[in-house]
Order: structure tokens, then C-alpha cells, then sequence
């Protein structure tokens, strides 16, 4: 019962800890380095979308134009998504402040 529990509770702390994602950089101050390069498709199918398209089919590995989340944009831009749409484009973060 012991090791069930443990196993359960170290299963759980490691889905939280991928879960983090880029929110674990901007925390950390970890410099962001995506490239908006993603994988898409299985076996002899997969492909590579360039940054500014997302994975419209695992199954065939085909890209399309948009974004479906931050990892399909830029490390200086953000995927914007409109509350009726599930496909968003890369804009270019705001600059909040300067450097010196």
C-alpha cells in the first residue's frame, strides 16, 4: 500500500512539473529559446511545422497556416487566439520595459 501511494504521489509531481512549461522559464528567469519548429504526424507521416503553422493532422502530418498554442510562434512572440476560433497567429510580444 506503501509503494502505491508513493508511486501515485511521484506520478502526480511529475505531471505537474511538465505541466509548468514555458510558465517554469518565467519563473526561473530561464531564457526562452523556442523556435516555433514542432513535430506533426506519426511514423513515415512526420513532419516538421515551420514557426507560424501548427499540426492540423497527426495522422497525415500536414501544417497549416496559425498557431494552437506559444510552442508554434517565436520565442519573442505569443499565440493569439480569439474566443471563437481554435487556431490564433503569432504576434509579437510587448515590450514592457527597457534594458540597459
Amino acid at each position: 500500500m506503501k509503494l502505491a501511494l508513493t508511486t501515485i504521489l511521484i506520478a502526480m509531481a511529475t505531471l505537474f512539473i511538465y505541466s509548468c512549461g514555458d510558465d517554469a522559464k518565467k519563473t526561473t528567469g530561464e531564457k526562452d529559446t523556442r523556435t516555433g519548429i514542432t513535430k506533426c504526424g506519426e511514423d513515415i507521416n512526420q513532419k516538421e511545422c515551420k514557426a507560424g503553422q501548427y499540426c492540423a493532422s497527426e495522422i497525415f502530418g500536414t501544417c497549416e497556416a496559425g498557431c494552437s498554442s506559444d510552442d508554434n510562434c517565436l520565442a519573442n512572440q505569443v499565440c493569439k487566439i480569439s474566443a471563437e476560433e481554435k487556431v490564433g497567429v503569432c504576434e509579437n510580444k510587448e515590450v514592457t520595459g527597457t534594458t540597459n
